[in-house]
């Protein structure tokens, strides 16, 4: 060939790909191994390149817009000019048509994509080699303006007939979104990866990580739907990147590729939980590989979401199963706080009061309404909804709360037994333990024929077996049949008759304690009775519970303090200035935004006493406003709630746990919640 290269290049390469990918993988090899890169977007501009200028190969696409490269070397081996220029075919498809036609239209070579960029650069040099001994080519003309434009009008004819092709054919699906985690220390490969998923029809965003440090931060920033993992990496390989996953808490897609690899290594890499493994050389597995593990992933998360759906109405079907009773609970004890408080006002209006009669008849009335607290605070228990934030819990206290719940259920056919021993706490959820346990309990009581309490019994134990807390739930009922028993913890299996239950709640049952790492099993004979027997590891984490006696003695040492109450209910405030108003200065505002209105215009309090929910504004913003605000005043704040309704509230509580105070409060817990807080801040507002 005639011409100027560059100096010290081995040959000038025209790289005809509309590919961007290919073309900075392509130069990038080429430049490395001492070639020159022309590049073209398209066939037209190929063809007017490959005219005009001094070329020593072609690499040219089949699959381009507007001017395939089939037109391109149609016309290339037409002209004199371009005949004897090597031209080496590249595609993503490799069947043995598409190999077939580009060497009957002149090609020298077949390279199917993705290729290996170090043999690519073999095969070029070999082609280049081949061709300077053979070439024939006329010199190119000296007027290169004129030439070009003679070869862009010929793109432009060929282009003319495609356009008119294509005006008739459907527009192209759009890309679909694909954001994916590349744990790869080669950057060929990655554009080699990135290429692929590219023609398979994805729009992808790339983030490459090469160290478990770094892909643990990206994991944590960012959010993905795939992760593709090279198999063996300068101190970090596939196996780590799994694990650091798994470490994660995120169920994705996780794909394994490696360019050399035996298949006892794939397998490793298959149990250890990778989704797929792909072998470099094979990239057209990919795209397929990675659209089923999408699908699988998508189906997974619905089966999630379905199964928490599932776990909350089975929750609450018994929380309704057990309404009337607990409604028939909490008639019987407001009737009690009802009906003492009413001998309390005759008492003191009466001429010649009664002190000692009064007294008691109000201690009774006391009683009686912490019955109704308890009440609510088991129903509490039941009734949040799917959370996944676990906890230190106290077993023993979820299995009473259990039987206060069950309680009108049980009291007619069977005596609870407890026979508690010492045991850890457990980490895991209140709302599903007390699901299981309730369940466990139900189970047992419809397993009894009512009219006979005094003779059967069920019996709720606990021991420590090891680092591991026990707990079971026998009774005394008519057993499990045999045939039933191995099927027992599968869904939509049961004993009961047909309209009495769903099947679903032993293998929910099963589920939760499975994800908290524990076992449940079961034993019984027809007659005699069944146990169930939940094992669960144990925690040296201690549960939160405000004891209100815990600081009561500490009272005296705190200094007369300026409060804000903030509270949208009048009989709560009124309570709450009865109680401390003689220890303190109160000051009561019904609104979230007059709180903030006063402390905006200077006024500070030692303590700020907020309900959480409130309407316009609730106590959650108020916090956020002073933290902008009057951060010192922020810090002084002591919530009080009924319940929350919403993550965002739940969240905000266990976030500011050490401040709590949970509502219905006595004189007792109230004054030493308000004690701690002020020991805990005292000082300068």
């Amino acid at each position: 060939m005639t011409g100027k290269r560059g100096a010290g290049s081995k040959g000038n390469i025209l790289v005809v790909e509309d590919d961007e990918t290919t073309h900075r993988l392509v130069a990038r090899a080429a430049q490395a191994a001492g070639f020159s890169v022309l590049q073209a977007r398209d066939g037209a501009t190929g063809l007017a390149l490959a005219l005009t200028r001094p070329i020593d190969l072609i690499l040219l696409d089949v699959n381009m817009p507007l001017l395939d490269g089939r037109d391109v070397l149609r016309h290339l081996k037409q002209d004199p000019r371009t005949a004897n220029v090597p031209v080496l075919v590249c595609s993503g498809r490799s069947d043995q048509h598409s190999r077939r036609l580009a060497i009957e239209l002149g090609a020298l070579d077949f390279i199917e994509k993705p290729f290996n960029a170090t043999l690519l650069m073999n095969k070029i040099a070999r082609l280049i080699t081949e061709g300077r001994q053979e070439s024939k080519s006329p010199p190119r003309p000296h007027d290169l303006e004129t030439a070009a434009e003679q070869a862009l009008a010929i793109g432009r004819k060929l282009a003319g007939a495609h356009r008119a092709q294509l005006a008739t054919t459907a527009t192209p699906e759009p890309k679909r979104p694909l954001r994916l985690l590349l744990a790869e220390d080669t950057e060929d490969d990655a554009l080699l990866l990135e290429r692929q998923l590219r023609i398979g029809g994805f729009a992808v965003t790339i983030e490459r990580v090469q160290t478990r440090e770094a892909m643990r931060a990206a994991l944590a920033q960012q959010s993905f739907d795939l992760v593709v993992s090279d198999y063996v990496m300068p101190g970090f390989d596939a196996l780590d990147a799994l694990a650091t996953l798994k470490e994660a808490g995120l169920d994705l897609p996780f794909i394994v590729v490696s360019g050399t690899v035996d298949e006892a290594s794939a397998v490793i890499a298959l149990k250890a939980g990778a989704h797929d493994f792909v072998v470099k050389g094979n990239f057209a597995r990919l795209v397929p590989a990675v659209e089923r593990e999408l699908r699988e992933a998508r189906a997974r998360a619905e089966r999630r979401q379905m199964e928490e759906q599932l776990m909350v109405s089975d929750r609450m079907a018994s929380v309704g199963m057990l309404a009337a009773g607990v409604a028939h609970e909490i008639n019987n004890a407001l009737a009690g706080v009802l009906g003492n408080l009413s001998i309390v006002c005759e008492l003191l209006e009466n001429p010649q009061p009664s002190p000692h009669a009064a007294a008691e008849a109000a201690a009774d009335a006391m009683t009686a309404a912490d019955r109704v607290r308890e009440i609510v605070r088991d129903i509490k228990i039941f009734s949040r909804g799917a959370e996944e934030r676990l906890v230190p819990v106290d077993i023993h206290r979820v299995l009473n709360s259990t039987v206060r719940m069950a309680w009108s259920d049980i009291r007619h056919c069977a005596r609870i037994v407890k026979q508690f021993g010492p045991i850890k706490a457990v980490t895991g959820s209140e709302p599903r333990l007390g699901q299981v346990f309730l369940n466990l309990i139900m189970n047992a009581a419809q397993a009894i024929e009512g009219g006979n309490a005094l003779e059967n019994e069920i019996r709720l134990s606990t021991w420590m077996d090891g680092s591991r807390v026990v707990i079971e739930v026998a009774d005394t009922g008519a057993g499990i049949p045999p045939e039933i028993l191995p099927r027992l913890f599968n869904a939509f299996v049961t004993t009961k008759a047909p309209g009495q239950g769903t099947g679903l709640g032993l293998s929910i049952a099963r589920r939760i304690i499975d994800a908290l790492g524990g076992e449940i099993s079961v034993t019984s004979q027809p007659g005699h009775g069944a146990t169930f027997r939940v094992t669960l590891p144990g925690t040296d984490q201690i549960p939160v519970a405000f004891d209100a006696t815990t600081h009561a003695d500490d009272l005296a040492g705190v200094p007369r303090s300026r409060i804000l109450v903030v509270d949208d209910e009048v009989m709560v405030t009124n309570a709450i200035r009865r109680i401390i108003g003689q220890a303190h200065d109160i000051v009561v505002v019904f609104r979230a935004a007059e709180a903030l209105q006063r402390i905006r215009s200077g006024e500070r309090f030692d303590l700020i006493l907020c309900d959480l929910l409130m309407p316009e504004m609730t106590g959650m913003a108020l916090f956020q406003a002073l933290t902008l605000a009057a951060p010192g005043q922020a810090d002084r704040m002591l919530f009080m709630t009924g319940g929350t309704f919403s993550a965002d509230a739940a969240a905000f509580l266990d976030a500011q746990k050490e401040r709590v105070m949970e509502k219905p409060f006595d004189k007792a817990s109230l004054m030493a919640a308000i004690s701690v807080r002020l020991q805990a801040g005292y000082g300068a507002p």
